[in-house]
């Protein structure tokens, strides 16, 4: 079997930060994340059961893509 990564390639995880830690990232409560995620304004994810994850390279891709289109990085506008 053909190995997926490389030894020296962290570990997956060590590439995933919590919904918290994007929230702290972000400067925006957890509900407003949840809210976003529910919404589809958040960036990509990954959900394991109750978990959500997201990897660092597509927070750093979402971030970019908000610059780019002018979208405020700190919304905090309320989601119904």
């Amino acid at each position: 079997m053909k190995p997926t990564s490389s030894p020296t390639d962290p570990p997956l995880l060590d590439r995933c930060i919590t919904i918290r830690e994007l929230a702290q990232h972000l400067d925006v409560a957890v509900i407003t994340m949840r809210r976003w995620i529910a919404a589809g304004l958040a960036p990509p994810h990954i959900r394991l059961a109750r978990t959500i994850r997201f990897r660092v390279q597509d927070i750093e891709d979402w971030e970019a893509e908000r610059i780019r289109s002018g979208f405020p990085q700190n919304d905090t506008q309320e989601i119904e």
